[in-house]
């Protein structure tokens, strides 16, 4: 409608922790290297990003196009993919939407379950990537050692597991 507008895009991935109890519904949501939490990202958003289009240094990018902050409307679209415990996949992500829910998370031990299962492990860039046939499939032990590897670094990665029948499920290795 000829209305300016300042679009804040974020796109996260979060896990639910049951290691902790939390008061705050939306406080059990972290990032996969637990460095991240879904209530620090909306903090930030409202108290540090936002703000930015008031600043001096703004206000002069903002003026090479005629426009002044007042004059601008500020949204924000938060997408992202939701992962429950692999204990726990009934779980309800609360004020969440569920249809956000992508997967799960496990340990390396509980990925046994998985045994005669093919694996790809998808590098971050790529996580947005809606699964498909046609990768590098590994079988568990190589698999394993990759995600051994990887979680020794501290880091939980994401990992696409194939049945021999039945869809390919997303889910993250978490190290912790």
């Amino acid at each position: 409608n000829g209305q300016p507008v300042h679009l804040e895009v974020a796109y996260k991935f979060y896990l639910y922790d049951t290691r902790q109890q939390y008061e705050n519904p939306l406080g059990p949501w972290i990032g996969p290297n637990r460095r991240d939490r879904l209530v620090l990202k909306l903090d930030k958003l409202h108290r540090r990003q936002f703000p930015l289009l008031r600043s001096p240094q703004s206000a002069f990018y903002l003026q090479q196009y005629g426009l002044k902050f007042e004059q601008l409307q500020q949204r924000l679209c938060f997408r992202g993919q939701l992962f429950l415990p692999f204990e726990q996949q009934d779980t309800e992500p609360g004020p969440l939407n569920s249809e956000c829910v992508a997967g799960f998370y496990l340990g390396l031990d509980d990925l046994e379950a998985f045994r005669h299962c093919s694996f790809f492990i998808p590098q971050k860039p790529d996580w947005l990537v809606q699964p498909h046939q046609q990768v590098r499939w590994l079988g568990y032990a190589e698999a394993r050692a990759a995600l051994q590897a990887e979680l020794e670094e501290q880091r939980s990665p994401m990992v696409w597991i194939r049945p021999d029948k039945g869809a390919i499920r997303k889910c993250f290795v978490v190290f912790w």
